[in-house]
């Protein structure tokens, strides 16, 4: 039955003559459905193959007269193959709007250009919802510089050594735990060296350069270009609790441009406003105010400029708008404020890319 629908939704076209009171919003994606019969509601959306892609690892939101649709009694994703009349259908994870990683892994090797997808929702209310989205390319195709994975999360230090502007070191860790008495004693008899007591400190880096000239993303080194450099202290002060360094939900989301932790290509287009709009930081559905973080502009042809920015400040952002080419923004350094915890310093990096 679910082939029959199918079929008939992408070769008979979906009503569009009625004003759209339902939203599904897919990551970057915001996809307009109207009513095409009783309880009925259709939509569909060219996307790219990045998008595609971004779609498979981050959880939908249904939304009706701008409230969310939490209760969901089915929900379906299926991927029809180009000139195929068959298709896969790819599982949720049980009440959830996600797909599990071993779907997604199914997913991204299957997905091609001129596929399409097709989402079935229905409502506890007996309401149905069809979004039909046909894969096309990223045109011209810009290969991202780097692509960012979360980082190790096996690694843990007790101490963290950071070396200032000027060349003095402070060295971060909890003073009273037995083990790091014999560090303790000899960071003392350096001149340079403070020692800076943090109750239960770990950290998954434990050496920090405030005027770094290279930045690690993975295996790969890049050299950066700092244009300028830190104005506060917020290096020395941050902690790194695990419960929200290393939970699986972390997010950026810029005028509604997902980075988790790499994003889609996205449209030079996205630009043209992004100087009104935040940059927000989200552990699942909770929101950190940034206090500070690095940008830096990869392109693979010029210097990766780096800024230092903090939140008394506007972004680093006019050169984006004079940029032709392809490139990736990639956000790095990034310190959180947090009622619990003071400062917390987010190890892993986060890249949003355009074209």
């Amino acid at each position: 039955m679910r082939f029959i629908i199918l079929t008939f939704v992408i070769m008979s076209g979906l009503a569009n003559h009625l004003q759209a009171d339902v939203v599904l919003s897919w990551g970057v994606l915001n996809i307009n459905l109207v009513k095409s019969g009783s309880d009925n509601y259709t939509g569909s959306l060219d996307i790219t193959f990045s998008q595609a892609i971004n779609m498979g690892k981050i959880p939908f939101e249904l939304y009706k007269d701008n409230q969310a649709i939490s209760q969901l009694k089915e929900r379906h994703l299926y991927l029809r193959k180009n000139n195929s009349a068959s298709s896969v259908e790819l599982k949720f994870l049980d009440n959830s709007n996600k797909i599990s990683e071993s779907e997604f892994a199914v997913f991204r090797s299957k997905i091609a250009v001129r596929d399409v997808l097709v989402c079935f929702l229905t409502s506890e209310a007996g309401e149905n919802y069809t979004v039909v989205m046909t894969v096309h390319s990223d045109q011209p195709n810009y290969y991202p510089p780097l692509s960012v994975v979360p980082f190790s999360k096996m690694t843990h230090f007790k101490y963290q050594l950071v070396t200032r502007l000027d060349g003095s070191q402070v060295l971060k860790m909890d003073t009273t735990i037995a083990a790091n008495s014999a560090i303790k004693e000899a960071y003392k008899k350096i001149p340079k060296v403070k020692i800076y007591h943090l109750p239960k400190y770990e950290t998954s880096v434990n050496f920090l350069s405030e005027s770094d000239s290279m930045i690690t993303v993975g295996k790969r080194n890049f050299n950066l270009h700092p244009v300028n450099t830190p104005k506060d202290d917020y290096l020395i002060t941050a902690v790194e609790p695990k419960e929200i360094t290393e939970s699986i939900q972390l997010f950026m989301d810029w005028n509604k441009m997902i980075a988790k932790p790499d994003s889609p290509v996205f449209a030079m287009e996205y630009l043209k406003s992004i100087r009104n709009n935040s940059i927000n930081f989200f552990d699942g559905a909770k929101k950190y105010e940034i206090l500070s973080m690095r940008f830096t502009l990869l392109d693979g042809k010029k210097l990766n400029k780096s800024y230092y920015w903090n939140s008394s400040e506007t972004y680093p952002i006019q050169e984006l708008s004079e940029m032709v080419d392809p490139f990736s923004v990639l956000l790095d350094r990034v310190i959180l404020k947090d009622a619990k915890y003071g400062t917390i310093y987010i190890p892993q990096a986060f890249i949003f890319n355009f074209q």
